[in-house]
């Protein structure tokens, strides 16, 4: 009788729970990280976490000398600039983990 070559493929439920723990261990990496953004002249400096929380929120002196509509736009602008960062390095870690889990699984 010949034996196949085959590998014998974890069930669906299993698949499931290797993705969900690699993806969990991913996430909790990612979490850790810092994302540092800054306005053009480097007026306004913030720092952001994987969490998607501010870590730094630094003003230059003289964003507070001038007016304040402007200083409040350059924060506003850099704050949505970091979380389009960091939403974009989630979608990236998100495809590399479903890339890996393919290769090894699919």
């Amino acid at each position: 009788m010949l034996k196949s070559n085959k590998k014998k493929k974890p069930n669906p439920q299993k698949l499931g729970q290797i993705y969900k723990r690699q993806l969990d261990q991913a996430k909790q990496e990612f979490e850790q990280l810092e994302f540092p953004c800054e306005s053009e002249r480097g007026e306004v400096k913030v720092v952001l976490t994987g969490r998607r929380q501010i870590k730094t929120l630094v003003l230059a002196p003289e964003i507070m000398q001038g007016e304040k509509d402007r200083a409040e736009g350059l924060i506003i602008a850099v704050v949505n600039q970091a979380l389009t960062t960091v939403r974009d390095a989630n979608v990236q870690l998100t495809d590399a983990v479903a890339k890996k889990f393919n290769a090894q699984y699919g």
